[in-house]
């Protein structure tokens, strides 16, 4: 993807408003406006017959994106004072929404035709459904994440990792363990009453992980939609260094540490990954032993 551009050379974006939107698609940015510009562009071409509000995150970026009102319209952005990093920027501007159903995109992510549609269709037919998310591509087309294994030690598990996305596995709508944070979308009632992602996974990584586990506390279903298809430039923007290495061990001991009662009793060891694809394939539950 082009990274380095000018703002007068890039078509202008302008979105329709509306004043009691559907759905609030929240985008937390910092830098890397290439990736906001086309995230945005794909928004407005594969985005049709739902009412939506865009947000945007900024945080405190140095880019573009700083100007971002100047190349965008209809959409708002809040501009944070102090940089927050992903989860309480996350959380801060989540208190802006006015959608019944709150959806959390990545601004290093292009959406495919009729992606909120899925997401919207499984929410409004199944009440008991919490939060919903999309199938993650690669930008060769090939599948991301299809829904996500947690394993008894907390340690996670992109399902049906560089398949075919046609592939029968990875294309049924079931429970899912947990689905990325990069494409997904909680109702907002039920958002309120848990208050948010848990700040002690502050700045980030196993946030999203959490959400579905207290998704699932407070007696929902976490589902993972396949006819949601999001391309997912994994990596572009935050690179795998040490740094971050410790940054997500630190947190999965977090995780583990919260929530190892309900890991031990519902949750399998990565030994029985085979056993675990058998069943996902057949469209059993992960989370049901």
């Amino acid at each position: 993807m082009q990274t380095t551009w000018q703002i007068k050379e890039l078509e202008p974006i302008v979105f329709k408003t509306c004043e009691k939107p559907v759905v609030s698609i929240l985008i937390p940015v910092y830098n890397q406006a290439a990736y906001t510009y086309y995230c945005l562009k794909s928004i407005q071409k594969y985005t049709e017959d739902i009412d939506y509000e865009i947000i945007i995150g900024d945080d405190c970026s140095t880019d573009a994106t700083a100007r971002l009102e100047e190349w965008v319209k209809g959409i708002r952005v809040i501009h944070h004072q102090k940089n927050c990093q992903f989860i309480l920027n996350c959380n801060k501007i989540s208190k802006e929404v006015k959608g019944k159903y709150i959806v959390f995109l990545n601004n290093d992510t292009q959406v495919q035709q009729g992606w909120l549609k899925a997401l919207l269709s499984v929410m409004e037919t199944n009440g008991n459904t919490g939060l919903v998310g999309s199938k993650l591509l690669y930008p060769n087309g090939l599948v991301q994440e299809a829904g996500g294994i947690v394993w008894r030690d907390a340690n996670i598990q992109q399902y049906g990792k560089k398949w075919e996305a046609g592939e029968v596995g990875v294309n049924f709508i079931r429970e899912a363990d947990y689905i990325s944070g990069a494409s997904i979308m909680i109702r907002k009632e039920l958002w309120d009453k848990i208050g948010g992602f848990d700040e002690r996974f502050v700045p980030a990584y196993y946030e999203d992980v959490d959400l579905a586990f207290q998704v699932r506390e407070k007696g929902y279903k976490v589902v993972y939609q396949p006819e949601s298809e999001v391309v997912h430039f994994e990596g572009m923007t935050e690179r795998m260094d040490e740094k971050r290495m410790e940054r997500i061990e630190e947190n999965r001991r977090k995780f583990l540490e919260k929530w190892g009662a309900v890991l031990d009793r519902r949750h399998y060891e990565r030994a029985d990954y085979a056993l675990v694809v058998e069943q996902m394939r057949k469209g059993r539950n992960l989370n049901v032993i």
